[in-house]
């Protein structure tokens, strides 16, 4: 009985995860109709972001080739071009300050009035120790500060710390590592399967990666509408 017991909870377990799963996939198809839809308001800025998006990339291949540290660098350079983070980062958005005590780098507050707090951590860091059998300091440092930021401004907040700022379930997101090795990915995969819808932790690679189909969504649209590039 007991077994059977065992097994019934494992696939309850596997059934969340799934249901989890296929409402994540039904969000990112809302998300990709939403960004094609801010993609039609910067359609006249597409030299300017490649610009910008292939300093990106030197920035960040430089600090993992030469294992320099550029956490500032990263925070400035985005705090200018927040459409590399996503469209709706840039597009009718605006930057929150709400608490300076709060070491955050960024709130951005969408067009659609979702609070997204993002905290910058070297692309050089890793997210896991060598064994891969701890998350690294790096890692464990830009949570805690995410979690502590949250915890003060979500009103929902399960912790006894009152709720300053009455923001509704705002998502975090660490940005740490880059090109994750195959165990890497699937560890982080895991962290980000029991973080969710709260947290993501993603990785300059992906972010170069969504960045880059922005730039084509927008390349289409311009494409397809005849609107002409403004050469500046």
């Amino acid at each position: 009985l007991k077994r059977k017991e065992k097994e019934i909870e494992i696939l309850k377990k596997e059934l969340e995860y799934l249901q989890r799963d296929l409402k994540e996939k039904e969000l990112e198809k809302e998300k990709l109709y939403y960004q094609l839809k801010l993609a039609k308001e910067v359609v006249n800025r597409v030299q300017e972001y490649e610009k910008s998006l292939n300093t990106f990339i030197k920035l960040v291949e430089e600090s993992v080739i030469k294992n320099k540290n550029i956490e500032s660098d990263i925070k400035n350079f985005l705090k200018n071009n927040k459409w590399i983070l996503g469209l709706d980062c840039e597009v009718k958005a605006i930057e929150k300050e709400i608490d300076p005590s709060l070491r955050i780098d960024m709130h951005i507050v969408t067009e659609i009035g979702q609070n997204k707090i993002f905290e910058f951590k070297s692309p050089n860091k890793p997210l896991f120790t060598k064994d891969l059998s701890s998350i690294s300091n790096e890692f464990s440092r830009g949570l805690h500060q995410l979690i502590k930021y949250m915890r003060r401004a979500d009103v929902f907040s399960g912790i006894n710390i009152h709720s300053l700022y009455g923001i509704q379930a705002p998502l975090g997101v660490l940005l740490i590592g880059y090109k994750p090795s195959k165990e890497e990915k699937e560890w982080l995969e895991e962290w980000n399967r029991h973080l969710r819808p709260h947290i993501q932790i993603i990785t300059y690679d992906e972010v170069i990666n969504s960045a880059k189909k922005i730039l084509s969504h927008i390349k289409q649209i311009k494409k397809t509408t005849n609107i002409k590039v403004d050469e500046k």
